[in-house]
């Protein structure tokens, strides 16, 4: 090989070899640089289907042209005499490998800080443009002399895949995808999912390299096994050592971001390399800080700077003192140091001493002062930091805990922690937990600590409410979350009519607590009340727990309360919002003409009386979108409700739907993550993550996002539901029949339909269930509206296309708010050849 021509590139000399292929330095004869040729071994070039993917990716790799990734110059093939063989050409990077670093000399925190922040930046970049490397290990990292870093081999773990069994190339498919039961990547530092062969997105990267980070750190990766079935072993059930294990002085901030990066759960780590990467370099920048400070223990000064519980504690006064190497000192001798620096005259009786002074004392004298002041500034940027770290920026307030034997009171937990959440949202400076997020916690007694490591908090507001008679005694109390220390706490006695008042003298001590420097808007949201009238807002209070309840009896018990909210105070918008809610959701079992008439007319006299109420405008816009089938009147009301409250994470949600509807799916995923963001653990928005990939076809991507729902509450129908649907798609009907069973059952259907649709497909298959199903739902018709378009489904999956058109002209007819689902919903694809089904979509205006 040595002194042949590859293309235009001369062969100098041989650099090395290993699984991946032998590599070569060589010389671009065209432009006189060196270069690196990588040439694959045969093994992994036979399948053309594999070879095309792995240059589409390294193509895309290339066009990041990062810093921190390797440049790709060209893929191509070496014929004659050679062989048939594929080869990669590559910039040249003079240095070492960081496996190669560890080994011979080691390296600082600071150093090793360092990398990794520059390998999550090439990392955020990546992930950015739907690429994912899924082979980060040391070998993979170079070290160039200047300190830079080079991620080497993107795309080449994708050539090693063991089989491929799909098509990639599908328009709503992203390279991040990896087929499940394909096991790539090296063993050690493989995340979970790899192990077990599931799929791999970028958040496999991020478990990576937190192995790579942990190994710098303490020369050891935390899983090891004597063979590889042993590291796999550990690497899906055991529990690595923490740092502090193994380095006592580790800061904990930094523990704390490499234990996020290696949680086995991809939904417990860090989701985006950008997420990391504030973290990391918030870390770092208080480490550079404490070193360029000049303290005479660089790692100790760095813990309890890190570590100490509050920036006006005793600890962390000592590290600032420590950190910046000096002791305590007059008030008058700091003024002096500091007009020094700064440059000001100096006219008082010391200054005439100092200007007075030899030649010979004063140039050793001023460049002590200045180093001394600027150690000062040093140590106040540190403590600067640490007092924007440890200003309290979130919060989730749980529901309090009934110390009531009434259950009647039941609704007051939850009411008047949902009446703090919803006030405290109005915060521009604030990050509040949703009721979805926190409901969880209800009727225990939580751990704030906990508590703010599974929501990702800085505070938790805990109460106990207890209720005699007419008077309520609620005791609350503010915790920080990292050191379970209490911020604030109080005990307030009212009457059970002065529960607004209760809320606002909540809300504004927490706000001063915390000293949030309110806008005058905010004061204003924060002081607005529905209505002046105790006896409706505590009527609103019940129909509100009833609503979150969420079953048919239960909403139509939340709408009761409502009306008569409503009937106290005609002027609560709130309550009137809340009945053209539950009209809109249908839960009378009327007709859509009913049902959207009354919601669309209820919800206009609530934006009557105020226009920024947020439900009504998202009622509005549902019968905007199912009903009059006027989507861009629907649009507007989305973002209405959206301009009104940005952190609305129903709003969002509501939204990505509605986008997904009209087969804007890019911009679907970017409003349901943002509602995702602001609610992590909402059942529906979760949900909606799988249901909107199932109308991009996206099936995999489908069961991945509903299976985590279930994660979440393996009760929640919906989730169940879309399971079926998919399965459906992918052709796993003993799958999607099972999950459709489990709907059904939680949906409470009487137990002897159920028997039935079980006995049909274990008699006689797919076909005989779908048509017992279909009998049933036609049978319940007399006493309940059925969806028309329900029906079509089930008319197309059993292949009668003449009763599914059929059905769907009388879906039209009665204005059916499933039809805006045709576009979309792959159930309906066996029609879309028929002229009939393009007709249907230009009468609704889908086409």
């Amino acid at each position: 090989m040595i002194g042949q021509t590859i293309s235009h590139y001369r062969i100098l000399n041989k650099l090395g070899a290993g699984g991946m292929g032998e590599v070569y330095l060589a010389e671009d004869e065209r432009l006189g640089r060196k270069l690196a040729i990588k040439i694959l071994p045969d093994r992994f070039t036979q399948d053309a289907d594999r070879v095309r993917r792995f240059e589409q990716e390294a193509r895309a790799a290339s066009a990041l042209n990062h810093p921190h990734i390797i440049t790709i110059y060209e893929i191509g093939r070496i014929a004659g005499e050679i062989g048939n063989l594929h080869f990669i050409a590559t910039e040249f990077i003079e240095g070492e490998t960081l496996r190669q670093r560890m080994i011979t000399r080691g390296m600082s925190l600071n150093e090793a800080l360092d990398i990794i922040v520059q390998a999550a930046n090439a990392l955020q970049a990546a992930h950015a443009a739907g690429i994912a490397h899924r082979d980060i290990k040391p070998d993979n990292i170079m070290l160039r002399p200047d300190g830079y870093i080079k991620i080497l081999d993107f795309g080449l773990a994708k050539l090693t895949e063991q089989s491929v069994t799909a098509d990639f190339e599908g328009p709503t498919k992203s390279l991040f995808e990896t087929h499940p039961g394909v096991v790539i990547g090296t063993v050690a530092y493989m995340s979970p999912e790899q192990a077990r062969g599931q799929r791999v997105d970028g958040r496999t990267d991020l478990f990576s390299l937190g192995i790579v980070f942990y190994e710098m750190i303490t020369g050891q990766r935390p899983f090891n096994g004597e063979t590889t079935s042993d590291v796999i072993a550990s690497l899906l059930v055991g529990q690595p050592m923490l740092l502090s294990q193994h380095l006592p002085q580790i800061p904990q901030e930094l523990e704390r971001i490499v234990s996020r990066m290696l949680v086995k759960e991809r939904e417990g780590r860090y989701q985006t390399a950008q997420e990391l990467l504030n973290d990391l370099k918030r870390v770092k920048a208080r480490l550079d800080f404490v070193t360029e400070s000049g303290a005479t223990d660089r790692q100790e000064a760095q813990t309890t700077l890190l570590t100490a519980s509050s920036p006006f504690s005793e600890d962390a006064v000592t590290a600032f003192d420590y950190a910046t190497n000096i002791s305590p000192q007059s008030e008058s001798q700091s003024r002096y140091e500091t007009r020094v620096v700064t440059g000001q005259a100096i006219t008082n009786g010391s200054g005439a001493q100092i200007q007075h002074e030899s030649g010979k004392k004063r140039r050793w004298l001023l460049p002590v002062l200045a180093a001394v002041a600027l150690a000062l500034a040093a140590g106040l940027l540190v403590l600067i930091l640490i007092l924007q770290d440890s200003k309290i920026d979130s919060i989730a307030v749980l529901p309090f805990v009934n110390k009531t034997s009434d259950q009647e009171s039941e609704y007051l937990s939850e009411g008047v922690a949902e009446g703090i959440i919803n006030r405290l949202s109005q915060l521009n400076e604030l990050s509040v937990s949703s009721r979805n997020s926190v409901i969880r916690y209800k009727g225990k007694e939580a751990d704030a600590r906990v508590v703010g490591e599974e929501l990702g908090v800085k505070a938790v507001l805990l109460g106990q409410i207890e209720r005699r008679g007419n008077n309520l005694t609620i005791k609350t109390e503010l915790v920080e979350t990292r050191n379970g220390r209490q911020l604030w706490g109080k005990q307030f006695g009212h009457k059970i009519s002065d529960l607004m008042t209760l809320e606002e003298e909540i809300v504004s001590n927490i706000t001063e607590r915390l000293q949030f420097q309110l806008a005058s808007s905010e004061k204003g949201l924060l002081a607005r009340r529905g209505t002046q009238n105790s006896e409706a807002y505590d009527l609103f209070l019940k129909g509100r727990y009833y609503w979150n309840l969420a079953t048919p009896e239960a909403m139509k018990k939340a709408d009761e309360y409502f009306e008569a909210a409503a009937a106290k105070d005609s002027a609560f918008a709130l309550a009137v919002a809340g009945c053209a809610s539950y009209h809109a959701a249908g839960s009378e079992g009327e007709t859509p003409k009913e049902n959207m008439e009354k919601a669309k007319l209820v919800a206009l006299q609530a934006l009557k009386i105020d226009d920024r109420i947020v439900d009504a405008h998202l009622t509005l816009a549902q019968v905007n979108l199912r009903y009059d089938w006027d989507f861009a009147g629907a649009e507007r009301q989305f973002k209405r409700a959206i301009e009104i409250d940005p952190k609305n994470a129903v709003a969002h949600q509501r939204y990505a739907e509605f986008l997904a509807l009209m087969g804007r799916h890019k911009e679907a995923a970017g409003e349901i993550g943002k509602a995702r963001t602001l609610d992590p653990r909402s059942l529906p928005i979760n949900n909606d993550l799988g249901r909107l990939a199932y109308y991009a076809k996206d099936y995999d991507h489908a069961i991945d996002h509903l299976r985590k729902t279930l994660t979440l509450d393996q009760n929640f129908a919906p989730a169940h539901t879309g399971l079926g649907e998919a399965y459906e798609q992918k052709g796993q009907t003993q799958e999607a029949i099972l999950e459709f069973m489990r709907a059904q059952r939680l949906l409470h259907v009487d137990q002897e339909k159920l028997l039935a649709l079980k006995a049909a497909f274990s008699a006689s298959g797919r076909e005989a269930f779908w048509r017992e199903y279909l009998a049933q739902l036609t049978a319940e018709s007399g006493a309940r509206y059925v969806p028309s378009s329900e029906i079509a489904g089930l008319y197309v999956r059993l292949g009668d296309h003449q009763k599914a058109f059929e059905a769907l002209d009388r879906a039209y007819q009665e204005k059916d708010g499933g039809l805006v689902e045709l576009k979309v919903a792959p159930v309906f694809e066996p029609l879309r050849p028929n002229t009939r089904f393009g007709e249907m979509l230009r009468r609704i205006g889908l086409d």
